[in-house]
């Protein structure tokens, strides 16, 4: 079965199909699985969907880039992890046949690698593979159509409608520079903002291939809630002078938390309970938590500590009033008539405690004053270029959802487009929103322009942003590049794309995030 749009191999042969993505582009793989020519799982075909342009295996983009991008492997594991599975359950005297043929080709590391479909970090590629027509000999079953969500396929479409509407003719990338006349590429400081279309952290839970949303309780419970990187396509870029106010606060949040001691003993033995349920003791939990009013009282009573007159023996006694009260309707508070009646209040224990972090928000102002047209026309690109790409889309196949606006990447840059490190950095980015002052003196002023009628003298625009994922400890220390054991979040932050060639990383001495 091969898949819509994907050209013929070259001189035949079985093959299999997985989609992978790198720097917000993706590709489809095609590699062999015919076990009779020693080239079992050997890449045979590469090719750049958006526009169906073929790049050779031998290309340096192929072998020093997308090969080693961030899910490369991860998806050709689980592409053969799939291939085998279907292959077990179909003819299973095809496997050691297999397991040779990668031993032969050398392509032990996609074959052995994983055991299950689900990919090396535990979910399915971002489009879950179709699998090869056939073996030598031996018919697989058709695996039904990649399943891509129509509403992923829109929002691809419509990032290639982004580029088209926003460059200008003759251009072969978006790449706006205000003022038009502004010595960029050498020493003069400014401000990179690169867009990209936005990719949903969890997108990968959902395009399985298998035509279902599926979802790993246990593994999500037991590690958490993993997520892909947001960057997609890359869009273009704007360049424009560093503006005069800059700042940047980092937060996490505390807060103020008590707990009486009735309320931590009661936690701390249900939590006891919860633990027996997790061994299985389900039943036993259930009983104990039937029978707990009646042992609670036995306690007090064989417990000098808890008997009355003592002060956990009246804290007790207080608690237990208070619900007795509470079952006629009648609500207490159990401190006040201690501090009443004793002159003491209950300890609360208070404590600040860490409640979590939190994302970052910051703003821009630019002021444009046109020197002539082209000033002119580069200002309204950049405005186009914000405005555009923080607008919601509107899918074409349904009116139930809408799609999400572009994402921003940005980053201070000075001397031929080298990381300020003096100044910090930014994690990516959503545009909360773009305010434009055509009347910032508070006067319309214009002037004669041919291209637009008129032009404002000056236009102020504000440009508000929020990080997409908070700032963590681990983001300031030494980084492997390799995308693979990057986090997702340092992958759109760190990775070269159409406008930034190298890594970014950060050295001992910079400010950092």
């Amino acid at each position: 079965m091969a898949l819509k749009n994907m050209p013929k191999p070259v001189g035949g042969g079985a093959l299999g199909y997985f989609d992978t993505t790198y720097d917000g582009k993706t590709y489809r793989v095609a590699y062999s699985t015919d076990i009779a020519n020693n080239n079992f799982l050997k890449v045979k075909k590469i090719v750049e969907i958006s526009t169906n342009t073929e790049i050779r295996t031998d290309n340096p983009l192929y072998i020093d880039k997308i090969k080693k991008g961030v899910q490369f492997d991860e998806d050709f594991q689980a592409s053969v992890s799939k291939l085998k599975q279907v292959v077990g359950e179909t003819k299973p005297n095809v496997l050691p046949k297999m397991e040779e043929a990668a031993k032969l080709a050398g392509t032990e590391k996609y074959y052995n690698s994983v055991k299950t479909a689900t990919g090396t970090q535990g979910t399915a590629p971002a489009y879950d593979p179709s699998l090869a027509d056939n073996l030598p000999g031996e018919i697989l079953p058709d695996s039904g159509p990649v399943a891509i969500p129509q509403e992923i396929k829109d929002l691809q479409e419509t990032a290639e409608a982004t580029i088209q509407s926003l460059i200008a003719p003759g251009e072969e990338l978006i790449n706006i520079i205000y003022p038009e006349d502004a010595n960029y590429q050498n020493t003069q400081d400014h401000i990179l903002f690169e867009q990209f279309s936005y990719r949903a952290p969890q997108e990968r839970l959902l395009t399985t291939g298998q035509g279902q949303i599926t979802t790993n309780f246990a593994q999500i419970v037991t590690r958490g809630l993993e997520r892909n990187a947001n960057v997609k396509k890359f869009i273009g870029t704007v360049k424009l002078p560093i503006p005069n106010q800059l700042a940047i606060s980092n937060g996490v949040s505390w807060g103020e938390d008590r707990a009486n001691p009735v309320e931590a003993a009661a936690f701390f033995g249900a939590l006891g309970l919860a633990q027996q349920a997790l061994n299985g003791n389900v039943g036993g939990v259930i009983n104990q938590a039937f029978t707990g009013a009646s042992q609670f009282l036995d306690i007090m009573t064989k417990d000098k500590g808890l008997s009355s007159g003592t002060p956990s023996g009246l804290l007790l006694s207080s608690f237990i009033s208070q619900y007795l009260l509470g079952k006629i309707g009648i609500n207490v508070d159990p401190g006040q008539f201690i501090a009443r009646g004793t002159g003491t209040t209950i300890n609360p224990n208070l404590e600040l405690l860490f409640n979590g972090p939190k994302l970052r928000s910051f703003s821009f102002t630019f002021e444009f004053a046109p020197n002539g047209p082209d000033d002119a026309l580069a200002a309204r690109r950049v405005m186009r270029f914000f405005r555009q790409g923080m607008a919601p889309k509107r899918l074409a196949t349904n009116t139930i959802f809408i799609g999400s606006p572009n994402i921003f990447r940005i980053s201070y840059r000075g001397n031929g487009g080298q990381i300020i490190d003096g100044l910090n950095r930014f994690k990516i980015c959503a545009l909360t929103s773009c305010e434009l002052n055509f009347t910032p003196e508070g006067v319309y002023q214009s002037y004669d322009d041919p291209n637009v009628t008129s032009m404002p003298v000056r236009t102020n625009m504000t440009l508000s942003f929020t990080e997409l994922t908070p700032i963590f400890a681990q983001d300031y220390e030494k980084q492997d590049l390799d995308p693979n054991k990057l986090d997702p979040s340092l992958v759109d932050a760190f990775s070269p794309s159409d406008a930034v060639e190298e890594f970014t990383q950060l050295k001992y001495d910079d400010i950092g995030f």
